[in-house]
């Protein structure tokens, strides 16, 4: 009660039968929805960046081996939220989950996306019908395979954390081992980049050809 009376000193009294309260009173309350507005788009768009994610040590490998790939100048909530201002804010308040878990370190070892990422998602960026460089002599038609909808992540899950909970690298250890350089180690091209075996097991899962020149 003592704090109800602090405020309530704190608050102007205001006769509406004035007109000049009335401004006062609605310049208040304009001045407090504004800085209420800029307050909350400062605060999304500061817990939106990659710096603020490595702020939890247990998401310092994520950030250390994203830091270390191609994908390094897209930022998480590019690839992790789905567009939009209104799926931001439910990821935010969402996240209050997450940071009871980073409090009471109940967190689930290694760290692990809910969900696949959707090709949409993907397709952000990269156009389905995209030129790829390929080493050698690989061929890789990405529209035949977009046809029989082979998702993105199915060859490209390691593309921007080098497959570090694929590998459960992080299920035990200390995470402020996670240095730039050890970041850069576990986001190796063998990581990062489609395996062949990947391809094998797809092909053959798939009951298709195994002839890399077909």
């Amino acid at each position: 009660m003592k704090v109800f009376k602090f405020l309530s000193r704190l608050i102007p009294k205001f006769d509406l039968s004035k007109t000049e309260d009335k401004l006062k009173l609605f310049i208040l309350v304009n001045g407090l929805v504004l800085f209420i507005g800029v307050f909350s788009v400062a605060a999304l768009k500061l817990t939106s960046t990659p710096q603020f994610c490595a702020i939890c040590h247990e998401m310092r490998p994520e950030y250390v081996t994203w830091a270390a790939t191609s994908h390094n100048k897209v930022a998480c909530v590019k690839c992790h939220i789905e567009p939009g201002i209104v799926n931001l804010i439910k990821h935010k308040m969402g996240a209050m989950k997450q940071l009871y878990q980073h409090v009471t370190k109940t967190y689930h070892r290694p760290i692990e996306m809910p969900h696949e990422i959707e090709d949409y998602i993907c397709e952000q960026c990269h156009s389905q019908n995209r030129v790829v460089n390929a080493s050698g002599d690989l061929i890789i038609p990405h529209e035949k395979h977009k046809i029989q909808e082979v998702p993105c992540v199915r060859c490209h899950s390691g593309v921007a954390h080098g497959k570090i909970a694929e590998r459960e690298v992080t299920a035990e250890g200390d995470f402020s081992e996670w240095t730039l350089a050890l970041g850069k180690k576990e986001a190796a091209p063998k990581y990062t980049r489609p395996a062949m075996k990947t391809c094998m097991t797809c092909h053959k899962e798939r009951q298709v050809t195994t002839d890399c020149a077909a």
